[in-house]
């Protein structure tokens, strides 16, 4: 737990990480009236409630339809209490967020939230809300935060999308040390406590809470947006821009499946370092992601691309445009090619029958036979690297060669390379042998578990 000192006698507000430890397809495969609700961390925050507390969801009316399907999920509104938060008389009702009651208890309770976990879980589709207050003063509540206002002497109408995690999480953030930010999100008009629950990714859920009794007002006023809350919001950007560079790669290349957790690392990973670049426009990202397919997600570490660097290193604006004529340029003049074109005949090797865990020597035999001339100028500052980083890692030493020979396949720092791996080291000697072998049947193309 981590606690923020109040500024207020009234409030005691924190924050709590909820690791769910679990598959999010669990059960999926059972009828959905079997499966459990929810994680079983979430239990306690969900089914096991206190007294006269109800859980509630906000999501977008056209993602909704999909949990249990647009037909079950309209023919259960009258037991969910499913409300659109704008009264338009247009499609902006329909489409824009909902208000879903849960209750405490029920068939259709357990089912929205078997099938929301069971398939849904990290994909952003919306919060949950815990509150004693009643559905139409929870959604008088959320309607009053659906515009914001820059600055305190303007109206509000800037629109706020809080029932995206990501916002809803910056939003709640931003909060902790301001009373009245507190007040405004955290108590409805009657008074009544609102605890937040945010998707931090597929296995964990951030819980805003605030003890203590709000006040009973008539009028709420808007929340005002500051410089902090426009520097915090800000790196939303970067967010949303690290989805569309994932998705846009798992589209254009056959780099596995888009699972969330995955997509979400490869695109903090392009986002990180394409700033690390001071990158700018999104066809820089979209060009470090394009190279970063073919070199491996760690290329810049090798010093083995030095066209690719040198405009890396540049200042200029839009670099995507001489990045194209490098990656060319680097791509012939590299280890890359050769490696192509001896790579079934190298895979095939008798060396290799039971696995990449050669010795030294094994491997060295295995260069000498499949890339002889040049390339091995070229393999063996990749080889120093590649065995410098295995010990700065505490790989375990029987499988040092072995790095270094997929490093050779499948890019320097393979292990944590979002694009090939899990992108986070293994932590035991079983996991690290786990990985080598998830990578050497990939390299094979054979099934795997």
């Amino acid at each position: 737990m981590i606690e923020a000192a109040p500024d207020s006698a009234d409030y005691a507000p924190d924050l709590r990480r909820i690791a769910l430890d679990f598959d999010p397809l669990e059960g999926v495969d059972l009828p959905v009236w079997d499966r459990k609700p929810c994680p079983t961390p979430l239990i306690p925050e969900f089914v096991d409630m206190p007294a006269g507390q109800h859980l509630y969801a906000v999501m977008d009316g056209a993602r909704r339809g999909a949990v249990l399907g647009t037909n079950d999920l309209d023919c259960l509104d009258e037991d969910l209490g499913a409300v659109p938060l704008f009264d338009t008389g247009g499609a902006e009702d329909v489409q824009g967020p909902w208000l879903i009651d849960l209750g405490r208890e029920g068939v259709a309770r357990d089912r929205f939230l078997a099938d929301f976990f069971a398939q849904f879980s990290g994909t952003r589709q919306g919060i949950f809300l815990r509150s004693a207050a009643d559905a139409g003063e929870l959604r008088a509540h959320l309607r009053g935060l659906l515009k914001v206002a820059r600055g305190d002497a303007e109206e509000p109408r800037d629109f706020l999308r809080y029932w995206d995690p990501m916002v809803a999480a910056v939003l709640m953030d931003q909060a902790v040390m301001r009373p009245k930010r507190l007040e405004r999100l955290c108590f409805s008009r009657s008074g009544a406590a609102i605890d937040w629950y945010v998707e931090e990714g597929a296995a964990r859920f951030l819980h805003y809470h605030v003890g203590g009794d709000g006040p009973a007002m008539k009028a709420r006023g808007p929340v005002h947006l500051d410089a902090e809350d426009e520097a915090a919001f800000q790196g939303l950007a970067y967010v949303a821009l690290g989805g569309a560079l994932a998705k846009w790669l798992f589209d254009a290349y056959p780099i596995g499946a888009p699972d969330a957790p995955r997509m979400d690392r490869i695109g903090r990973h392009l986002v990180a370092q394409g700033q690390r670049f001071g990158f700018g426009l999104k066809d820089e990202f979209s060009y470090l992601g394009h190279m970063s397919v073919h070199l491996g997600a760690w290329f810049f570490e090798t010093g083995l691309f030095a066209p690719v660097m040198a405009v890396l290193a540049d200042d200029a604006k839009a670099r995507h445009k001489p990045l194209r004529g490098a990656f060319s340029q680097a791509w012939a003049g590299s280890y890359l090619p050769v490696v192509a074109a001896a790579r079934a005949e190298m895979l095939a090797d008798p060396l290799l029958a039971d696995g990449p865990f050669l010795d030294h020597e094994g491997v060295g035999d295995l260069f000498k036979r499949h890339l002889p001339g040049p390339a091995h100028g070229d393999l063996r500052p990749l080889w120093r690297k590649a065995m410098a980083h295995a010990r700065a890692c505490d790989m375990p030493d029987e499988l040092h060669p072995a790095a270094g020979l997929l490093t050779i396949f499948a890019g320097y720092r393979f292990y944590e390379d979002p694009l090939v791996c899990a992108g986070v080291l293994p932590d035991d000697p079983a996991a690290w042998q786990d990985v080598f072998s998830f990578v050497w049947n990939e390299l094979k193309g054979e099934s795997h578990g």
